[in-house]
């Protein structure tokens, strides 16, 4: 297998992990695409601020490479937002069947009330599953196999296998095996809750120093610099950088903050 085939079969495989209607031929083409038109847009920005054209060649040239790597690593992301979505659900929704197999509730009453029960993702893949089984005439355990190959959590995959365990033997399991992967699920969100809030303060100190110090310096480099130095700073990049340049940056921070937040600390 050469390297081209070997991506594309990646892809493909994180296009379906990531919920992403669309194979991976089309949404190379459309990376190529829309990076070459970013890059045009590039090229006319650089144009606009500055004088180097061979700089600007190698500038343009770069950003389109990066667009395009960008496109190819967003599947990955958005899989692996899509798992922690489900993870995030996925303990309160294997507390609640576990306390109706508890009780006797038959397992696919159970199972049909989690699909409605409202835990996001988890609830629509459940629906999924069971859509199979009504619709297209799939065994149960073929429904789960299939949702645990469009799905990148490995928790949810072992939630899966457990619930096919419990499905096949009937009244003979209980579900302490259910509430003992919620418990896991949870106590593995408390620790990374702990980890991010250490990770926090250090993240406040960055984005206050690129939002508020940096900017601060650098108008007083300019206001009193240019008093006693020529500046090699045109009055449009003086105007362009406090007023564009900085902004971006810290919309760049904050969402860096935002894509290490785990997802059951969002709102």
């Amino acid at each position: 297998m050469n390297q081209t085939e070997w991506i594309e079969r990646k892809l493909s495989k994180d296009l379906m992990e990531a919920g992403m209607k669309v194979n991976e031929k089309e949404y190379l083409s459309n990376a190529f695409k829309f990076s070459l038109i970013a890059a045009i847009f590039f090229w006319l920005a650089w144009n606009l601020l500055f004088n180097e054209l061979f700089f600007g060649i190698a500038a343009t040239a770069l950003f389109f490479l990066a667009s395009v790597l960008v496109w190819i690593y967003l599947p990955e992301a958005k899989k692996r937002k899509r798992a922690a979505l489900i993870e995030r659900d996925l303990p309160f929704a294997l507390m609640q069947m576990s306390v109706e197999l508890n009780v006797n509730v038959p397992f696919e009453k159970s199972l049909e009330r989690l699909s409605k029960g409202g835990y996001g993702l988890v609830s629509g893949e459940l629906g999924k599953a069971i859509g199979e089984v009504k619709e297209k005439g799939a065994s149960l355990q073929e429904a789960f196999i299939h949702a645990s190959e469009r799905n990148h959590s490995h928790m949810f995959r072992r939630a899966l296998a457990h619930l096919t365990q419990v499905y096949e033997q009937g009244n003979r399991i209980k579900g302490e095996g259910l509430r003992s992967l919620a418990r896991e699920e949870l106590a593995r969100q408390r620790a990374k809750s702990k980890e991010f809030s250490g990770k926090l303060v250090t993240y406040s100190l960055m984005f206050i120093a690129l939002s508020a110090i940096i900017p601060a310096l650098f108008q007083a480099f300019i206001v009193v610099g240019s008093t006693f130095m020529e500046l090699t700073l045109s009055p449009l990049q003086v105007l362009l950088i406090p007023a564009l340049v900085f902004p971006l940056i810290d919309l760049a921070v904050l969402q860096l903050i935002r894509s290490k937040t785990p997802e059951f600390l969002k709102g």
